[in-house]
């Protein structure tokens, strides 16, 4: 992943406005993921959370007053519009060999879609267990290849469009790196169906309606499910550390 890439054309071309969100802001998937960390009382303001690919910091506005945050990018653009953005959060530019972050510093890591993004996402996974803490959380969230969504649509399915969709693996192919980087792999599965249209003969406001208001209701209540079929494929992930 280089820095030219994820510009302002990239943000504004990849993100666009939705029939229920803002431009690149997804509150029902904000809000669950919120309501995932106060129902596990994880959220303090002596928590620490790091969102790696904080983007232009949609997500960091919303959980910054709860905890103490931190955000990295590889984009000095997404960071500049972050930090103007969201006040009292640490920030610090990415690079592809390490995160700028001291061992076992972390207490909760966020990743949304952007494990595709990395040469190497096996080294990231490896940077995330080492910046997190023996009792961390790491939630990830990326394109699924098994999804039905990919079969109906082919290249123009979401996964494949975005063109700095470099790693995209299978939902075992991503457990496998996950357990071979001393993660346990604590739940995972997919969201629904929202990367419309998909069917020629029906109206593509009228599928976006539904197809995206189903998902969106559903995520905001229940948040992933075990089906493994659905548009994004989440993981919650926790470090396994040798005992001597």
């Amino acid at each position: 992943m280089q820095n030219k890439k994820f510009n302002q054309k990239y943000y504004i071309t990849r993100y666009k406005k939705g029939i229920f969100s803002k431009r690149g802001d997804k509150h029902f998937f904000y809000s669950y993921w919120k309501k995932y960390l106060t129902k596990r009382r994880i959220l303090s303001l002596k928590t620490k959370l790091l969102d790696y690919g904080c983007g232009e910091g949609f997500w960091l506005k919303r959980i910054s007053p709860y905890l103490e945050a931190y955000g990295s990018d590889l984009s000095e653009y997404a960071l500049g519009i972050t930090q103007k953005k969201v006040k009292n959060v640490g920030f610090k530019l990415a690079n592809e060999e390490e995160i700028p972050f001291n061992d076992n510093f972390f207490d909760i890591i966020t990743s949304f879609d952007v494990i595709e993004h990395s040469k190497n996402p096996e080294n990231l996974i490896s940077e995330f267990h080492r910046i997190l803490k023996h009792s961390g959380t790491a939630i990830i969230s990326t394109p699924n290849l098994c999804s039905w969504g990919k079969i109906i649509k082919g290249d123009e399915w979401h996964g494949i469009q975005d063109k700095t969709h470099i790693n995209m693996k299978t939902i075992n192919e991503w457990n496998e790196i996950f357990i071979d980087k001393n993660f346990r792999v604590i739940k995972f599965g997919t969201d629904l169906f929202w990367d419309t249209p998909y069917l020629k003969f029906i109206p593509s406001f009228l599928q976006k309606l539904i197809f995206v208001g189903i998902n969106n209701l559903f995520f905001v209540f229940f948040g992933f499910t075990s089906f493994k079929h659905g548009e994004n494929a989440y993981f919650i992930l926790t470090p396994i550390f040798a005992e001597f």
